[in-house]
């Protein structure tokens, strides 16, 4: 004799405290530095990521210092990559990005000798063209956001 148990999915789910869709919100700075990019071949699927660092712009009239977070940009083809262009702090953007803090780190510089004494993400930072020599702390975990392709563009 076999016996079948059906199960309400969504139900179960709500039941075991699902973890709540994540949310699309708009932020609005500029790039500070490229971090990386990687190139994955999983299970006959291509997926390109690009790690970069955005300077916030600080809501309001007082200057606050300045609010660092990094963006995960993930795309499948090379049409989608970002140009070099991108990478230069004179441009102001407007990202329409996921909150993602599963993702939240420390990012260092290999180049800095106090970098081997934090976890994180390490790479080789290249600044972005015209930007300041101002950078974020390397012992606080960055925001960490995730970008599609399209959902960003230059803003006056």
């Amino acid at each position: 004799m076999t016996t079948a148990v059906l199960v309400d999915v969504p139900a179960t789910e709500a039941q075991q405290g699902a973890k709540p869709k994540k949310k699309n919100t708009t932020i609005v700075g500029r790039v500070a530095a490229k971090v990386w990019d990687a190139h994955l071949n999983i299970e006959n699927r291509s997926e390109s990521f690009t790690v970069f660092v955005i300077s916030l712009e600080s809501k309001g009239h007082n200057k606050q210092p300045d609010k660092f977070v990094q963006v995960r940009y993930i795309y499948s083809s090379d049409k989608q990559s970002l140009p070099d262009s991108f990478f230069d702090y004179a441009i102001r953007y407007r990202f329409r990005v996921v909150r993602d803090p599963s993702c939240d780190e420390f990012v260092r510089d290999i180049r800095d000798p106090e970098s081997g004494k934090f976890s994180g993400l390490a790479a080789e930072l290249s600044p972005a063209r015209n930007a300041p020599d101002t950078l974020w702390n390397p012992r606080l975990p960055l925001d960490c956001y995730l970008l599609s392709p399209g959902k960003y563009k230059p803003q006056k």
